[in-house]
């Protein structure tokens, strides 16, 4: 893996997806009129869906290996604190990692030790949750940037830990309701 990124440093590949990755955000800014703090966000909300997306097709372990060095390149050439790209990128990754069962290793191995322990999860049953579980934390992390980059670090810390905090609530809430086996249609149909 390191090797892989290494060549693709040295040959100008990581180069090359920066400066379209800078033009990208160059477009968005003229395109929108956006300032210093506008194009920041921009960007960061970029880097968080694009990784969000790619760590959940691809893992996020070899995806994060390639995006620092584009990151590396970028940043010093965007106005303003680049922290947010780096909080972009970490949390893209990991949350888009949660996505699909290919996206993290943890998701490999838990769907391993659950088929151990007799419990199947299909692919489309693991995703019709994970998806949009996946959507509503990178929604988080997107206002969590947006507060980080126009507020403060202490705001977006606060605003995610109140987000946190209904997430939480509203999930013991669900686990706390029985659940109701599904019957098949024909099933229903004959009784």
């Amino acid at each position: 893996l390191f090797i892989t990124v290494g060549a693709a440093v040295e040959t100008g590949l990581i180069g090359t997806f920066a400066k379209s990755l800078a033009s990208a955000i160059a477009a968005g800014q003229t395109g929108m009129g956006l300032g210093p703090e506008g194009t920041m966000l921009f960007a960061a909300l970029l880097i968080l869906w694009a990784a969000g997306i790619l760590s959940g097709l691809i893992d996020n372990i070899p995806f994060v290996a390639v995006a620092i060095p584009v990151l590396a390149d970028l940043i010093p050439t965007m106005q303003g604190n680049g922290e947010a790209l780096w909080w972009a990128l970490a949390l893209g990754a990991c949350l888009g990692g949660n996505s699909t069962p290919i996206g993290a290793s943890a998701n490999v191995t838990t769907l391993d030790l659950a088929a151990r322990g007799r419990v199947k999860i299909s692919f489309q049953e693991y995703i019709r949750f994970a998806i949009p579980v996946t959507a509503i934390t990178l929604l988080i992390a997107s206002l969590y940037l947006a507060a980080d980059i126009f507020l403060s670090y202490t705001a977006a810390l606060v605003m995610s830990l109140v987000s946190a905090a209904i997430l939480a609530v509203a999930a013991w809430r669900q686990a706390r309701r029985p659940l109701t086996p599904s019957v098949p249609r024909s099933e229903q149909a004959a009784s």
